[in-house]
């Protein structure tokens, strides 16, 4: 019982808080009187621009720094090449969703809710969801092979 409730609360602190304060606080502008006419829209052009990614960005510096504390283990002995093979895949997503932010916020910059209600806007929608989704399972994944 109580390794659950520790893997339920590195869950919570990894994974659920990095995805919902940003999703939590965004409709706190409400309260503000300057910013209360763009509120119903900051979230989801948010999303539309590609901000989903810091955290995708995040989560993946989570898992390349338990995967790495973890070739240290010496349970983890033949496990070695897994781990590269985490440390290769969450890199190459923090390389990917770094390029993304910065033309997604070259994008909003430029074209501002116009480039949200594009194609492409739609795409990048898309692929910040998936890209979290697939990110918080690999991190979840990592961090649950590191611990065995």
């Amino acid at each position: 019982m109580t390794d659950l409730l520790a893997y339920l609360s590195w869950l919570l602190a990894n994974i659920g808080v990095p995805i919902l304060a940003p999703v939590a606080l965004l409709p706190m502008l409400r309260f503000s009187l300057a910013y209360r006419e763009i509120a119903a829209d900051a979230l989801k052009a948010a999303v539309c621009h590609g901000q989903l990614f810091w955290t995708v960005i995040a989560m993946c510096a989570g898992a390349c720094y338990e995967l790495a504390c973890a070739m240290d283990r010496p349970g983890v002995t033949g496990g070695h090449v897994l781990i590269w093979m985490g440390l290769i895949w969450h890199g190459g997503f923090i390389v990917a969703s770094s390029v993304i932010v910065v033309l997604g916020t070259a994008d909003a910059q430029a074209y501002g809710h116009a480039a949200a209600k594009s194609f492409t806007g739609k795409r990048m929608t898309r692929a910040s969801l998936f890209c979290t989704v697939v990110i918080s399972i690999s991190f979840a994944a990592s961090h649950y092979f590191t611990r065995q």
